[in-house]
Order: C-alpha cells, then sequence, then structure tokens
C-alpha cells in the first residue's frame, strides 16, 4: 500500500467516523466537534486529519532532531544526566532548534499596522516559525543548541487560540526519549549526513543515521 493509498483509508476511516457520531453522539473529540455548532461535517473531517497530522508529522521529525542537536553538543547528554532538572528546558529548546511546524497563515481582521507597514483588512499574513525561532534579536546564538537555553520564547507550537492542540503530549514524548538517552547513552555522533525533506510545510528529515556510544 502506498502512502497516498493509506491516507485515503485513514480519510475514509474519519469519514464513517464522522457520520456515526452525528447519528450517535459519544463522549469523544468528533462528538465534541460536532455538538460546537460552528463545525459542519466536512469541517469536522479536516480537523481529523489535522490532528493526525499534528500528532504525526511534527513529532516524529522533532524526535529525530533530538538525536541530531544532540549530536552536535557532547557535553548535553551528561549534563542531563547529572541534572535532570534540565529536561523541560532541553525539550523547549529541541522544539524551538528543530521547529518541525514551517509556517501558520492568518489574515488580518482589521487594518493594521506592523512593524512599520500597514495591512489593509483581508490582508494574509504568513510567520515562517523557524525564522521566528533563530531570530538574533530574540535568542542569543540562535543555531546553537543550548540545553539549558532560558528564556525560550520560542513560537513552535505556535501562538494564542491556535496554540497546538498537541503540545503537552508533545513534549511528554520528546521529554521520555531525552531521559532515557541520558541515561543509556553517553554520547550521539552522526553516522552520515542528515538526509532533509524538500517541503515548505514540514521542516524534518529523510533520514537521518547516528551511531550511539
Amino acid at each position: 500500500m502506498t502512502p497516498s493509498e493509506a491516507h485515503s483509508e485513514i480519510l475514509m476511516y474519519f469519514y464513517e467516523l464522522v457520520s456515526r457520531r452525528r447519528r450517535s453522539p459519544g463522549d469523544d473529540l468528533v462528538s465534541t466537534m460536532l455538538a460546537d455548532g460552528r463545525l459542519g461535517p466536512r469541517d469536522v473531517l479536516v480537523n481529523c486529519n489535522n490532528v493526525l497530522i499534528g500528532g504525526n508529522e511534527t513529532t516524529r521529525h522533532a524526535i529525530t532532531g533530538a538525536f541530531h542537536a544532540l549530536s552536535t553538543v557532547p557535553e548535553a547528554l551528561p549534563r542531563l544526566r547529572e541534572d535532570p532538572s534540565l529536561l523541560g528546558k532541553a525539550v523547549e529548546e529541541v522544539v524551538r532548534w528543530t521547529s518541525p511546524a514551517m509556517h501558520v497563515l492568518r489574515v488580518a481582521t482589521e487594518d493594521v499596522e506592523l512593524n512599520g507597514r500597514m495591512l489593509p483588512k483581508g490582508t494574509p499574513v504568513v510567520a515562517w516559525l523557524p525564522a521566528a525561532n533563530h531570530d538574533e534579536r530574540v535568542f542569543s546564538d540562535p543555531r546553537a543548541f543550548q540545553v539549558d537555553r532560558s528564556p525560550n520564547r520560542h513560537l513552535g507550537f505556535g501562538n494564542g487560540p491556535h496554540h497546538c492542540l498537541g503540545a503537552a503530549l508533545a513534549r511528554a514524548e520528546l521529554a521520555a526519549v531525552l531521559r532515557v538517552l541520558a541515561e543509556r547513552v553517553k554520547e550521539i555522533s552522526l553516522a552520515a549526513p542528515p538526509k532533509w525533506m524538500r517541503s515548505n510545510l514540514t521542516q524534518g528529515y529523510v533520514g537521518l543515521q547516528v551511531d550511539l556510544h
């Protein structure tokens, strides 16, 4: 089965699930979205797909990126092992350094001035998150992975009402990976250069070969 065929099957599953929940609501996210009244069945279907992609694409690339980031700083794992209280800061730094979600688009709901430029109502505005998360005006030495970086006001999970629905789960998953690596691995090194995806939606990896010492 190709990825496209698998995705089509998942969409059909969501379509059937939405249809069932319209007839017989339950205690679940799909029923909650349908009961809200502001989303039609098609909107709920699209949001189911967004939750699937958000929980799969971005997190797996962030976890892969954690291995890549740790390979650039040999002292990071020993520091986490010696001081587990740094784990939370390390998780936020992985999200900032990797920035898997590449951009968000918003539309101005009224005329607004932004950085000296007037944006008329209805203007679409794109925020490029990797650029924001590596802004030298906000982050010192932004290209470096700093396990104890603080403050770390990254936009890896978005902001405001569109803050990532799965942020808490992503943080828990990354914390679990970093904790085990710190306990069991002395050092991570690249076995080959990273192979990057060609995408303007997700910043991530086709492959990353590492050696664990």
